[in-house]
C-alpha cells in the first residue's frame, strides 16, 4: 500500500514489478545473456502487455535477444486494449507475434484464454531456450473483461456486445469445465475453495490497509543514500504538512484540475496547440488531466497515440519547429 516493503521478500532471481512500461524486457534479456556467458542452462521469462510493444525498450530488448541469441522467452498478453487504445491503433502489424521475425527469431500466437495451450507454448519455448535454441516471442491472444484500473471506464471506448462475446470465452470457466470432465473439480470443492481464498484475501487487505508507511519513504528509497536535492524536497514537503496542520488554507483547485484548466485556456487561445499522448482522448487521461478536451477540440487536436514516450516527446519537438 504505497510502500517499498512489498519488494523486500521476493523469491530468488525474481525482479520487482516494473512500473515503467517495457523496461523489464531489457532486464530479462540481460539476465539471460549473463546466464549464457556463464554457461548456465537457464532461461528468463518476461511478461508485458500489447501496449508495451510500441515502446523503444521492447524493440531494443528484442534486438539484443536476437543478435546475442539470449535464452529469453517474451510473453505478450495481448488483451486488445492498452487502457483505452485498441490494438489496431497500437500497431499496423497483423499480429504482435510477427514482430519477432524482424529480429531474427520465432514468434508464435496462442489462444491466451486456453490455460493448457499457454502452458504448452511456454514450456516448448523454455526448453528451446535452455538448450541453446535462442529466444521466442509468445503472443497470448486474450481480452481484458474488466476495467484497467479503478479510475478506468471501459464504456467510453468499447461496446457491451464486444465484452459479452469475449465473456463466452472466459478462461476460468473453460478450465473449470475441463477439470470437471477429468473428475478433479466439483461444485462442493469450488465453494470451499472460494470461502478459503476469500478469507485469505480479506485478511491480506486488512493487513495492507493497516500499514501506514512514513511519507519520507518516497524520498529515502529512491537511492541507497538520499541525495541533497531529494533531502531538500522532503524537507519542503514536511514543512508544508506542518503549515497545513497549523491552519494553512488549501488552493481551490488540485493539480489535475489546474492542469486541465490551463490546457483548455491555451487550446482556446491558440488553434495550433495540440495534445497527444497515451489515453489523452477518449479516456480523458489516466488521471483525468485531459478530461473534456476531445469533445471540445476534436480528434485532430486531441490525439491518442501508441505507448511510446520517446516517440511522443520527440515528435512534439519536431512539430514545434513547424509553428
Amino acid at each position: 500500500m504505497g510502500s517499498e516493503d512489498a519488494n523486500m521478500n521476493l523469491p530468488p532471481k525474481n525482479f520487482t514489478v516494473a512500473i515503467p512500461v517495457a523496461t523489464q524486457v531489457l532486464h530479462a534479456v540481460g539476465a539471460a545473456w549473463a546466464a549464457k556467458i556463464k554457461k548456465q542452462s537457464i532461461a528468463s521469462v518476461v511478461y508485458f502487455g500489447d501496449g508495451a510493444t510500441s515502446e523503444g525498450d521492447f524493440h531494443e530488448g528484442m534486438n539484443f535477444a536476437g543478435v546475442f541469441r539470449t535464452p529469453t522467452v517474451f510473453i505478450c498478453q495481448n488483451n486488445q486494449y492498452a487502457i483505452s487504445l485498441p490494438r489496431e491503433k497500437q500497431t499496423a502489424s497483423k499480429t504482435l507475434a510477427q514482430k519477432a521475425l524482424a529480429y531474427g527469431f520465432e514468434g508464435i500466437q496462442v489462444d491466451g484464454n486456453d490455460v493448457l495451450a499457454v502452458y504448452s507454448a511456454t514450456k516448448a519455448a523454455l526448453d528451446k531456450a535452455r538448450s541453446g535454441g535462442g529466444p521466442t516471442l509468445i503472443e497470448c491472444f486474450t481480452y481484458r473483461l474488466g476495467a484497467h484500473t479503478t479510475s478506468d471506464d471501459p464504456t467510453k471506448y468499447r461496446k457491451k456486445e464486444e465484452e459479452e462475446e469475449w465473456r463466452k470465452k472466459d478462461p476460468v470457466k473453460r478450465f473449470r469445465i475441463y477439470l470437471e470432465k477429468k473428475g478433479i473439480w466439483s461444485q462442493n470443492y469450488e465453494e470451499n475453495l472460494l470461502k478459503e481464498v476469500t478469507a485469505e484475501i480479506e485478511k491480506a487487505v486488512e493487513e495492507a490497509e493497516a500499514h501506514n508507511p512514513d511519507v519520507e519513504n518516497m524520498f529515502k528509497y529512491v537511492y541507497a543514500e538520499i541525495t541533497p536535492n531529494l533531502k531538500e524536497q522532503m524537507d519542503e514537503l514536511l514543512g508544508f504538512y506542518r503549515k497545513k496542520e497549523g491552519g494553512l488554507k488549501m488552493a481551490k483547485l488540485n493539480m489535475v484540475q489546474a492542469i486541465n484548466l490551463a490546457l483548455h485556456e491555451e487550446m482556446e487561445k491558440d488553434t495550433t496547440v495540440v495534445v497527444m499522448g497515451e489515453d489523452v482522448g477518449v479516456d480523458g487521461g489516466v488521471f483525468r488531466v485531459t478530461e473534456g478536451l476531445l469533445n471540445k477540440f476534436g480528434s485532430e487536436r486531441v490525439i491518442d497515440t501508441p505507448l511510446a514516450e520517446s516517440g511522443i516527446v520527440g515528435t512534439a519537438i519536431g512539430m514545434r519547429f513547424q509553428v
